[in-house]
């Protein structure tokens, strides 16, 4: 018998030899103090940086005549300077209304990480 085979031929455990076993008790304590539940702050964080994207790719096709896939490209001088004006004036309000919020540094990077991904996913990764 492979040693594979022995594993997978033994009974479950009982819910009374998992709870007795002192093991079990310090897994669980353990699973406890790893998990934190979602910081609500980065939640609403990702909101507000995923609104930045989104708004910032509605204005971009808006604006913009000329396409890749699914991504609108400046092909003047004149839409490149809307869609930077608008982008700088959605991150500015991204920015005042992340200043409330009791994150880090690192937190805050990881929301817009967040964000960007969830947008990629939505749009094509040809965003960037």
């Amino acid at each position: 018998m492979k040693n594979e085979d022995a594993l997978v031929a033994l009974p479950p455990a009982s819910a009374t030899q998992v709870a007795s076993d002192p093991r079990g008790d310090h897994c669980e304590r353990e699973y406890r103090m790893e998990y934190k539940p979602p910081h609500p702050d980065l939640e609403r964080a990702v909101k507000a940086w995923r609104a930045y994207y989104d708004a910032c790719e509605d204005y971009d096709r808006l604006v913009c005549s000329a396409r890749r896939g699914k991504t609108a490209i400046a092909a003047t001088q004149e839409q490149q300077r809307l869609i930077n004006a608008h982008a700088l004036e959605r991150r500015e309000i991204v920015k005042r209304d992340a200043s409330g919020l009791e994150l880090n540094a690192k937190e805050r990077r990881l929301a817009q990480d967040i964000a960007l991904r969830e947008h990629e996913r939505e749009y094509g990764k040809e965003t960037r």
